[in-house]
């Protein structure tokens, strides 16, 4: 979290001597405040030992079991040193109900435990907070006070032991911001907690000692955290922002044809900017803050903590013990790169897995709305609100809860959910490749092309396997005309090369296939100090889309040697190539400075005792060889295959799963895989998609659930053998294709056979009644009507169908040769042309 523009920090210690009536003695806490510019954002960070703020962290569980230290309360008091004042802003206080976070600052609180056991809470006091006093009262005293001189604010930490007060911490003046001009320089902090603002030029920003923010400001800045807990900011940056600390880059596109790029050395936390931003943290424990706009924020491993901010964000915290808080706007907490089953529960504000090493880890989720689940056999559970609750790949079990939800089976979000499956045909000793980007746009993002320099992105791609500079140009390219969905290969967080043999898979969630038809990409060759692989010399030369939006694939794109290119950006020296732990066998040839075929290497040998080098977050083993001849890419005339994409629909790759809405006016949408869907109460639209489903529009319940106010359903089958049951209310089902059931239940309802030869039965005879209709269409198999009721239901005739071009004999319903229904028990002589109505 942060302000625009700091104009000036506190810095505070926290004890029990300074309670006017005494506090604890066993607690302590240290506390940093920071006042934007205007006077009107007060960002504060603090961090408490011996206080057990458990009931307000995750499912409440406290964090010891002794109860006298446990927080009841947590505010800023107006006040000066050694007088009880009163409280200025509350930020949590415990009730006689149970936990919560105080209204005057609840969209942007978040906890996190440290690993000493303390706790972190960091959050905003804004002008727009109803607090008692508003913040901006007393901007000029934060300002205007000298280092170490009290400023008449306090922080008081309340327990059960200590009502009145634990701690307390009288806010105290501290250095101002260090400050930049236009032109390039280097600013140095101090060993205390600086902020150094960089304003415009191309600065090299040295924080030091202390936990630093550094705000570059708009040039190619490099940003050196040092010592401490440091950020770096980019608050105001006017463009979107991608970050990936795991490279160490950040960069952003302010200008049209102006690429950015700024260097992150040790730097831990990053704050975005006020628009569309990429976050990426790494394998240590990060704080991410979105700042406004719809982020993506992944922590990648380490105990996280991603806080959305303003707009709707998707937050993936990666493998550690993470807090997720979305903060204000339809967050989601997304699970798509947990590698094992995970259960999320809204309503507890938790979601669980156990690890590989057999540990159990527990994520905080905080201000989500959303869940998207993981490619295993997840368990989803929303909340009293209205929830999109995405199970992914796997057998899922979802439950929507109250509120009006949408239960997704095979999908992420509420786009379209395409898997993507990257496989390195290399044998062992081959070729690695750095971590795909990829992105779907509209056909207008052009890559690369052959004979012209090449654009940034591609050259950090190139040289390096730097991602972040091309996605940054493929947001700001493609953020107008809507196809903006982009990653790097692994969604939260940059792997390490993907290596010979091995296979790696993303799926992404397309929101506009009709705009985002087009796939493109590009991997850095490793080894080579600028050899590529990319979509072709056109934007449009891998469409997955339609103009409609429909699906076109699978869809499978395959490289060879002959397509390794050159961004003619370096010398082919292999001497100074990313070999990995190799050693090079000669020079290769100068670069002409333009994008051209790769003239390919000599090969290199390994060194065997050699130490194992990690390159982009993935350790090669020493003695690792790049065969002179499998390391030439151009033999047998390039026809060396290197690399395959495989691109189709996660549905299509769907689990069984099981979808129940729970009360509210719900959609369930079971995919692909032999689902079983759930409407519960109220009036829910169902959809089971592919696989041989099993569809209830109330209850998950056999029965017909006759004294059941399940509400007015619509259940589609889709394509597979199902299994439909209205249940109670009056509801319509369709079965569409394949030979379905459809039972009516209780009610007044309407049944389509659909596609297939289909069992249509209106009403269950263990007690459901109504008046059914059973629709008949030509074309489309014969249905078996099992309980038609002669003067109370009635058959529907669709798409212009006439009582007069019927054959009524025995007990069918015929259309020229064509025997549309068959009736149990019923003769058709007995119909009149009033048993029949169109629909």
């Amino acid at each position: 979290m942060s302000v625009l523009n700091p104009s000036a920090q506190t810095a505070d210690i926290l004890d029990g001597a300074q309670e006017v009536a005494g506090g604890d003695p066993n607690a302590s806490g240290t506390a940093r405040e920071v006042l934007g510019e205007s006077g009107e954002a007060l960002n504060y960070t603090l961090t408490v030992s011996g206080a057990d703020f458990g009931a307000f962290i995750g499912d409440g569980t406290p964090l010891t079991p002794d109860t006298s230290d446990d927080v009841i309360g947590l505010h800023i008091h107006n006040g000066i040193r050694g007088e009880n004042g009163p409280i200025a802003l509350g930020i949590i206080d415990l009730d006689l109900v149970g936990p919560e976070f105080n209204d005057q600052d609840a969209d942007d609180v978040t906890f996190s435990v440290n690993p000493d056991g303390s706790v972190t809470i960091r959050g905003v006091w804004e002008e727009t907070d109803p607090a008692s006093i508003p913040v901006s009262q007393f901007a000029s005293e934060i300002q205007n006070a000298a280092p170490g001189e009290d400023i008449g604010l306090y922080w008081n930490v309340h327990t059960n032991a200590f009502p009145g007060g634990a701690i307390r911490g009288q806010f105290q003046g501290a250095d101002g911001p260090i400050i930049g001009t236009a032109d390039p320089e280097v600013l140095d902090g101090t060993d205390g907690d600086d902020i150094l603002d960089g304003l415009g030029g191309n600065d090299t920003l040295n924080g030091l000692e202390g936990d630093d923010i550094l705000i570059g400001g708009g040039g190619s800045d490099i940003n050196n955290g040092g010592p401490g807990n440091d950020t770096a900011d980019f608050n105001n940056i006017g463009a979107p922002v991608t970050a990936v600390l795991g490279q160490g880059v950040a960069s952003y596109v302010p200008a049209s044809g102006v690429t950015v790029v700024e260097l992150l050395n040790s730097i831990e936390n990053l704050t975005g900017s006020s628009n569309p931003d990429q976050l990426f943290g790494d394998g240590n424990a990060n704080f991410l803050d979105g700042g406004d706009g719809n982020d993506f924020l992944a922590g990648g491993g380490g105990a996280d903590v991603l806080f959305g901010n303003d707009g709707d964000d998707t937050l993936s915290g990666g493998g550690g013990n993470d807090v997720t808080n979305g903060g204000d706007g339809i967050d989601t907490a997304d699970f798509t790169d947990i590698g094992f089953d995970v259960t999320a529960d809204l309503t507890q504000g938790t979601a669980t897995y156990v690890n590989s090493a057999g540990g159990t880890v527990v994520d905080s989720l905080v201000n989500i709305e959303n869940l998207t689940g993981s490619a295993n056999n997840d368990n989803l559970t929303g909340d009293e609100g209205n929830n999109l609750l995405a199970g992914a790949a796997g057998n899922d079990t979802i439950f929507g809860g109250d509120g009006d939800d949408i239960l997704r089976g095979d999908e992420i979000g509420d786009g379209t959910a395409v898997l993507f499956t990257v496989e390195n045909l290399q044998p062992e000793g081959g070729l690695f490749f750095t971590p795909l980007w990829l992105g779907l746009q509209d056909g207008s993002f052009d890559v690369l092309t052959i004979g012209e320099s090449a654009r940034t992105g591609l050259e950090r791609i190139a040289e390096d396997g730097v991602v972040a500079p091309i996605s940054a140009e493929f947001v700001s390219e493609q953020l107008a005309v809507g196809g903006i969905d982009s990653t790097v290969f692994g969604n939260a967080g940059v792997p390490g090369p993907i290596d010979p043999g091995e296979t790696a898979q993303l799926i992404l969630d397309v929101d506009n296939p009709e705009v985002a038809r087009f796939f493109t990409w590009a991997t850095m060759v490793i080894p080579s100090n600028d050899a590529f692989l990319a979509v072709p010399d056109d934007p449009q030369a891998d469409p997955i889309f339609d103009a409609e939006g429909n699906f076109i694939g699978p869809v499978v794109i395959e490289r060879f040697g002959s397509d390794v290119l050159d961004a003619g950006t370096e010398v082919n020296n292999e001497l100074a190539a990313a070999f990995l732990n190799q050693s090079a066998l000669d020079e290769g040839t100068p670069e002409n400075g333009v994008v051209a075929a790769h003239p390919g290497f000599n090969g290199s040998e390994g060194n065997p005792d050699a130490t194992p080098v990690n390159i982009l977050g993935g350790t090669t083993a020493a003695g690792t060889v790049v065969d002179p001849v499998i390391g030439d890419f151009t033999v047998d005339g390039g026809d060396v295959p290197l690399l395959r994409i495989n691109i189709d629909l996660l549905s299509n790759n769907g689990g069984a799963d099981v979808l129940d809405g729970g009360i509210g006016s719900d959609r369930l949408e079971g995919g692909g895989g032999n689902d079983t869907l759930a409407g519960g109460l109220d009036n829910d639209t169902i959809y089971g998609g592919e696989g041989d489903d099993v569809l209830r529009g109330d209850l998950n319940l056999r029965d017909a659930q006759v004294n059941i106010d399940g509400g007015d359903d619509i259940l589609f089958g889709g394509a597979g053998n199902d299994r439909i049951g209205g249940k109670s209310g009056n509801d319509e089902l369709f079965g569409d294709e394949g030979d379905d059931q459809l039972f009516g239940d209780n009610g007044d309802d309407i049944l389509y056979g659909g596609l297939g030869n289909d069992t249509l039965q209106g009403d269950d005879f263990s007690g459901g009644g109504g008046s059914d209709t059973f629709v008949l269409v030509v074309g489309e198999g014969t249905d078996t009507i099992v309980d038609f009721e002669v003067g109370i239901d009635l058959i529907g005739l669709a798409d212009g169908l006439t009582f007069g071009q019927l054959t009524l004999e025995s007990n069918e319903i015929s259309f020229g040769d064509q025997t549309l229904a068959l009736l149990n028990d019923v003769n058709t002589n007995t119909l009149s042309e009033s048993s029949f109505v169109s629909v």
